[in-house]
């Protein structure tokens, strides 16, 4: 059974969908197999039964196997439900456990993640021993294939076997996969780094409460922290990160998302100065309130600053989104619209911050603008697809 692998509903997102049902009706299919076993919707059937509601849609699916039903239960979930890239990863080791042969491809189709997500969750699971390492792999077309680890791949699993996390990565010491080093600090060790020389990226695998950045290094931390009710004390430890490593009239930019929008900015403000809410506008789907029955179209990014701001640049507060991009992260921020606030905020050659690394994309767009960058995450997983993500990027530009 997959069903106690599957995040259970928050209370705030029970009382959400129990207030739309209550609205609205159930308009999604409860699914279930022909011998009754719910397949998808057993929090639609539970809330209907407490509201006392009796018609309800139900779709019968015959004839799945065990593994069939099971992935039929996490693809349904993982594309309905916003699930968090941990809950993801989550999801791809329990299912490497029990089929540690299933391919990359089929296993990140099924999760809507990105075929190399999956390759890190399988590097440090085979690393640590807790599931089988495979020469070939079972594909969705009922075909075998075998499997060949890449030199890097190889010295990742060598590093992560160490129980080293890969923490600093110098995206332009080398090109050559052979000579690949990667640097490593253990997490929740103190992390005694110092602003690095002219265009170097660091990528860093911890806790950003505990980075030892110098004081008034960077000048502008951007970033995308979780904001759902749970993360608003981290927003706090944030603002205390960015008054220490901000210069004077250095600038904070974050990503913060619309319904505790209030909380987050009161907790910014006990240490920074509010200046102003810029207004990325998305292209394509709309995200659904369910509180408000309402679709929004836009995120919020907030901008405080330290002390006195003197604005080098005239900029507009609206940004036109790029569209989705998430390819290595399911809270991924467009490269464009990341490279658009770098350029406006900060010149050739100054740091930026960014303590929640997620897919890197402020690493990239700083070695593309030639900035320097020290940016961290707490997931390993993270950490190793930044990694490529920049290598990628130094190989690149290289060329």
């Amino acid at each position: 059974m997959c069903t106690t692998l599957l995040p259970a509903l928050t209370t705030e997102e029970y009382e959400a969908l129990k207030a739309d049902i209550k609205q609205n009706g159930i308009l999604v299919p409860v699914i279930r197999t022909e011998d009754g076993e719910i397949i998808d919707g057993q929090h639609r059937e539970q809330i209907a039964a407490e509201l006392g509601i009796t018609d309800i849609p139900v779709k019968t699916i015959k004839g799945l196997g065990d593994e069939e039903r099971r992935h039929m239960r996490i693809r349904l979930n993982a594309a309905r439900r916003q699930l968090t890239g941990e809950q993801k990863r989550h999801l791809i080791r329990e299912e490497l456990k029990r089929s540690p042969d299933l391919s990359n491809n089929w296993l990140a189709e099924l999760l809507g993640v990105d075929d190399k997500t999956v390759q890190a969750v399988r590097i440090k699971e085979e690393a640590a021993g807790t599931i089988q390492v495979v020469s070939e792999f079972r594909c969705k077309d009922g075909k075998r294939r075998k499997y060949r680890r890449s030199v890097r791949q190889h010295q990742i699993a060598a590093v992560v076997e160490q129980h080293e996390a890969p923490a600093v990565q110098k995206s332009g010491t080398t090109t050559d996969e052979a000579q690949l080093a990667l640097p490593t600090i253990q997490l929740g060790e103190p992390m005694n780094l110092t602003v690095p020389t002219a265009d170097d990226i660091q990528i860093v695998h911890g806790d950003f409460r505990t980075l030892n950045l110098a004081p008034a290094s960077a000048k502008l931390v951007l970033t995308d922290p979780p904001y759902d009710r749970d993360s608003i004390p981290l927003w706090d430890d944030l603002a205390v990160l960015a008054e220490k490593v901000l210069v004077d009239g250095g600038v904070l930019l974050a990503y913060t998302g619309t319904m505790y929008l209030p909380e987050i900015i009161a907790a910014l403000s006990k240490t920074l100065v509010y200046r102003w809410t810029l207004a990325t506008v998305h292209e394509g789907p709309t995200s659904r309130i369910h509180s408000l029955n309402m679709m929004t179209g836009w995120s919020p990014v907030v901008m405080f600053t330290k002390g006195k701001y003197q604005a080098e640049y005239a900029f507009q507060d609206i940004i036109k989104g790029a569209g989705q991009e998430k390819k290595y992260h399911p809270w991924q921020k467009p490269l464009a619209e990341i490279e658009h606030l770098v350029k406006v905020f900060t010149n050739p050659g100054d740091l930026v911050v960014d303590p929640f690394g997620g897919s890197f994309t402020t690493a990239v767009a700083c070695k593309r603008l030639g900035r320097r960058c020290i940016s961290c995450d707490i997931d390993q997983g993270c950490v190793i697809t930044g990694q490529q993500r920049t290598m990628e990027m130094a190989r690149f530009q290289a060329a």
